[in-house]
């Protein structure tokens, strides 16, 4: 995850330098895949400062994107973090800091208790898509809308894969 410290410190400081300098004992961490010619075990706190780093670079290119096209201005209710990556200790509030508007973790609402495995930010997406796949066929089968309107084509395959993968046959 992201330290607590790492979240405090000044974004424009070397924390490489002050990883070097700390007092703490290190903790290791074997990682299940390395490069050849490269360690197995690191040092916890270089994990975390590689998290933080490539974390707050992604976040930091997601707002300039968000700027640059003048897009800033409407994220006012916030930003909903899905996915993997939002279980990550601190994310959320590195987004806060790095996005500069309210942030949460996001996880799918209102799934039925058979299916609770997908009921995990890491599932947020998917859900979502799927219920957007049956609200929009239920849609057009009452004639709302245009199935061969705008965007159908790519509906259609959406519609055939969550058919095809997601739903118990």
């Amino acid at each position: 995850g992201i330290s607590d410290e790492l979240l405090k410190a000044d974004p424009d400081e070397d924390m490489t330098a002050r990883l070097a300098d700390q007092d703490e004992p290190e903790i290791p961490v074997k990682l299940k895949t390395n490069v050849t010619g490269s360690p197995a075990i690191v040092d916890r706190a270089e994990v975390e400062l590689i998290i933080y780093q490539r974390a707050r670079e992604l976040l930091t290119k997601v707002r300039q994107y968000l700027e640059a096209r003048g897009l800033m201005k409407h994220v006012v209710c916030g930003v909903v973090m899905t996915g993997g990556a939002s279980v990550i200790k601190n994310h959320v509030q590195l987004a806060n800091a790095v996005l500069q508007v309210s942030s949460r973790q996001g996880t799918p609402n209102n799934v039925e208790n058979s299916i609770q495995a997908v009921a995990a930010p890491t599932y947020a997406a998917a859900v979502g898509l799927v219920r957007h796949a049956f609200a929009y066929r239920a849609a057009v089968r009452s004639g709302q809308i245009d199935a061969d309107g705008p965007g159908a084509p790519v509906w259609r395959r959406v519609w055939r894969f969550v058919n095809q993968f997601l739903l118990p046959r």
